[in-house]
């Protein structure tokens, strides 16, 4: 009798009720495992619903999940409404569905490479023509296991150019040029049109050339200038993003100050040299309001790796007190920008490199 093939159904099961405890655990799972990483067939039925159920923004419980698999015709493998409840009643945590993921997909990535290796020996087995050509295909499969399912892949241009007219449309709607958050640089923003969701910019120049003041600017213009219009019209006022800024430098006092000083248009000498006059006094006092209001937030952590910075950008993006959910997307708040000052000072994984270019380019890569 054949032994069956690596798995953790426990891992599989805890996986499933974790997210039908807490949905938006989802999101913490789907960046480590994929739908066929479940090896139990109705685990992995079940996963692909939940996602087909986030997918068009509707809760997963029991109801949602009985009412697509009965329309995908597998709530039988599932054993049906019972079979959805245990899933529930039996995994009364969520907490640990991280780890429970990555057993998941440990066991699905030694499957993987047990089929390959089974595969390529089969192949073996044959009449080879070519011994060289061989062995590279099968060191290429090999190497590719733990990849499998981890990269984008290819899209029809038939499948983007409906997004692509899409987007095109809303930008038509809207008739204004600026379609992504402004910098408030109006040549700038004529010839980008903002910065755009999803866009990784760098700031390069020699040191001491102002790369912080800049970046402070673009995330002080992103969510504080619309305080200073607080005199117009609510559909007037420029909208106001929530932005989160990593600084490795300096510390995130020091950088308050040097916001406050910049949209009081204060001398930052004089507040440390303690020389203010009443008036600019009065615009600190002012500035310090609108700042107090704006959605900004400042992790002044040490020596980061890219894993955590991206860890605490998602956590940022799922605090829903920063983003309250809400019945009109349009109403809820958007992410503006995330802001690492400055990238050499971060660190990469946990793998040793060469060279410092190596381990900033990996460090660009994840960002």
């Amino acid at each position: 009798m054949a032994r069956p093939l690596p798995h953790n159904k426990e891992a599989e099961a805890a996986v499933l009720g974790g997210v039908l405890l807490r949905n938006e655990a989802l999101n913490d799972i789907v960046s480590i495992v994929l739908e066929d990483d479940f090896y139990v067939p109705a685990h992995r039925s079940v996963f692909r619903a939940m996602v087909k159920l986030a997918d068009r923004g509707q809760p997963i419980d029991i109801v949602t999940l009985e009412h697509q698999l009965r329309a995908t015709e597998e709530l039988a493998l599932v054993g049906g409404l019972e079979g959805l409840g245990k899933l529930g009643d039996r995994y009364a945590s969520s907490h640990n569905i991280g780890a429970h993921a990555e057993l998941v997909r440990q066991s699905a990535a030694v499957r993987n490479l047990v089929v390959a290796a089974q595969e390529i020996a089969d192949e073996g087995r044959e009449e080879v023509e070519s011994v060289d050509e061989f062995i590279d295909n099968a060191e290429k499969r090999l190497l590719e296991v733990n990849q499998r399912g981890r990269q984008g892949s290819y899209r029809s241009a038939k499948d983007l150019i409906h997004g692509v007219f899409e987007s095109i449309t809303e930008r038509a709607k809207l008739k204004n040029p600026i379609t992504g958050v402004p910098t408030y640089f109006t040549k700038l923003d004529e010839m980008t049109g903002g910065m755009q969701p999803g866009d990784l910019i760098i700031l390069a120049a020699r040191p001491s050339m102002g790369k912080t003041a800049l970046a402070l600017n673009f995330a002080q213009h992103a969510c504080i200038t619309q305080a200073r219009h607080a005199h117009l019209p609510e559909e007037e006022k420029p909208h106001r993003y929530p932005v989160l800024f990593f600084s490795l430098e300096m510390s995130a006092q020091q950088l308050i100050e040097r916001i406050l000083c910049s949209e009081a248009r204060v001398d930052a000498s004089k507040l440390r040299g303690g020389r203010l006059v009443e008036h600019e006094f009065a615009e600190l006092v002012r500035a310090a309001d609108r700042i107090y209001r704006a959605p900004l937030f400042i992790d002044d952590s040490a020596a980061p790796t890219i894993l955590e910075i991206r860890a605490r950008s998602r956590r940022f993006r799922q605090d829903r007190q920063i983003f309250p959910p809400s019945a009109a997307d349009d109403k809820r708040p958007q992410l503006g920008l995330i802001v690492v000052d400055y990238l050499q000072l971060c660190r990469g994984g946990k793998g040793k490199y060469d060279i410092r270019e190596q381990e900033i380019s990996e460090i660009s890569r994840g960002l």
